[in-house]
């Protein structure tokens, strides 16, 4: 039993985020695509939802972006890209994100040029994370990998009773 708690403790302090908790405070330096630094305080607005993406496997959750955008929801929609869990050419991500950008003016597009958030917040590396931040910022859901059409519907529930309260 006492190796059971001692796993479940270093677990939790790799994973690094708790739900229900606000995470630990990160700005990334000259990361906004627009120019700029990214302060994570931007997450206490409102609901945000963080695409933490691998540029290899950017496109593994693009279900549930299209369900998102067909929400008409007023969320705060973030993709930070993990610039460093790829061999493409820094240049070549940059140009492709500058041009997403110009189409996705909703959209907040940040290059995350030294794993900070794997190492601040446990995310995992070469994965594609979902991160979704309620009230003041609080974590209110975390998901790595792709998304079944069960786990969208679950977390647009979750999105709607974030937005009902």
């Amino acid at each position: 039993m006492k190796w059971f708690v001692l796993i479940m403790i270093g677990c939790s302090t790799v994973w690094g985020l708790t739900i229900g908790q606000v995470p630990q405070a990160i700005v990334l330096k000259d990361a906004l695509v627009s120019g700029g630094d990214w302060h994570s305080s931007r997450l206490k607005d409102k609901i945000c939802v963080v695409f933490y993406v691998d540029p290899d496997e950017k496109n593994i959750n693009d279900d549930f972006s299209k369900i998102l955008k067909k929400s008409r929801l007023k969320l705060s929609v973030s993709v930070i890209v993990n610039m460093k869990s790829t061999w493409i050419p820094k240049f070549l991500i940059t140009k492709g994100l500058k041009k997403e950008q110009e189409k996705e003016k909703d959209i907040l597009f940040i290059m995350d040029n030294e794993r900070t958030l794997i190492k601040k917040w446990g995310l995992k590396d070469d994965y594609s994370s979902i991160l979704i931040f309620g009230d003041g910022g609080k974590l209110i859901y975390q998901f790595v990998g792709k998304m079944k059409k069960k786990e969208i519907d679950k977390v647009m529930s979750l999105v709607n009773i974030a937005f009902s309260k």
